[in-house]
Formats: structure tokens, sequence, C-alpha cells
């Protein structure tokens, strides 16, 4: 039996709706009406909302199969399940991030996305400026001054509608590949928490 509440991918269909999903999976499972013959349909179960790509995001945007609000809460709830053991974020902006997702939301509900990332949630490095946080470079020896405004690369991807959710810790200066930050917590490995990066 399949679970019609599931979301499910499938090849050849452009199905966003839950009734059309049941429609399309009773052909599959064979209890279509008597006049309709049986068809063959290819499912794969689709990948966890906090694990889509940026393109499969925006597909299932346009199809409004998935809102950006959706895609923004899942991955949120990812982070805050997991943040708290893996010390990898420096100042979270979920509120903001959840407000961006509204505005994107209203953006592809009218057929007009922003840009080439809207309503797909990112984070940036924490030695790229954002507008507003400061910039410690990963160490304790930064005054920490909030950004008068975004790096060229953090403006490009507010531009291209993207929902920054957070920065990423990094070393002192970037200097090292351990992990290790004299300002901010070790970061951990998400596949063995004993191990940082």
């Amino acid at each position: 039996d399949l679970d019609i509440n599931h979301r499910f991918s499938l090849t050849a269909f452009g199905v966003g709706t839950k009734a059309g999903w049941a429609r399309v999976l009773q052909g599959a499972c064979g209890k279509s009406p008597q006049n309709h013959s049986p068809k063959i349909v290819y499912l794969r179960s689709m990948t966890a909302l906090h694990d889509m790509t940026a393109g499969e995001l925006l597909a299932a945007y346009k199809s409004k199969s998935l809102s950006p609000v959706e895609a923004t809460d899942a991955v949120i709830a990812r982070i805050e399940a997991w943040e708290p053991k893996l010390k990898a974020l420096y100042a979270p902006d979920f509120e903001g991030a959840r407000k961006a997702a509204k505005a994107s939301e209203a953006r592809w509900q009218k057929g007009a996305p922003q840009g080439a990332l809207d309503g797909v949630p990112i984070t940036i490095k924490e030695n790229i400026a954002t507008r507003g946080v400061p910039v410690p470079l990963g160490t304790a020896a930064t005054e920490l001054v909030p950004a008068a405004d975004d790096a060229p690369a953090s403006a490009r991807v507010r531009e291209a509608g993207a929902i920054i959710l957070s920065k990423t810790t990094m070393p002192d200066y970037g200097m090292l590949s351990s992990g290790r930050s004299s300002f901010h917590p070790l970061t951990r490995n998400p596949w063995n928490l004993a191990w940082n990066p």
C-alpha cells in the first residue's frame, strides 16, 4: 500500500496536488475504475525537504508542489535539531529567513520569481559580509562591528532571491582546516560527533 500523504516524484507526470497524486497512485496500484486501463508508473521516494538541491526546490516551487515557506521551515527544523551538537553556525536569523520565505512564496504564487535562487535557503561563510552582522573572521581578535553593507557575493544571492538563514563558522582567519577557532566553539563532524571537520 502507498501512503498518498508521502511526497513522491513521478516520471512523466506533472501532478502537484494531493488529489492529483491520489488519482495517479490509484492508477498505479490497479484501483482505477474498470473503464481505465492500468498504467505503469515509476515511483521513487522524494528526498527529504532539508536535503533537496536548489534545482529540486526551484522545480517544486514552479510546479507549486512545495513552497519556499515549507522548505525554509524544514531546513530550520533540521538546524534546530542538530546545531546544538554541530556548532556550525554563526548569527542565525530564522525570523528574517521566514519573512523572506513568505515574500518568495508570494512571488512564486504570482509566477514571478525574483531570480535564479528565489526561495532557496542558504548559509554564507562568516567571512563574507552580510549587512548588519559583524564579521569576526573566526577569531576573538577582531572587533565585532556590524557590516555596513553586503559583500558582492551576499548582494548577488539576495538579488537572486536566496534566503539567507545564517552564517557558517570558520577557524581563525580561515587558516586551519581543523574547525578550531578562538571565537567560535569547535565545530563537529555531522557523520561522527567525536570528530571535528
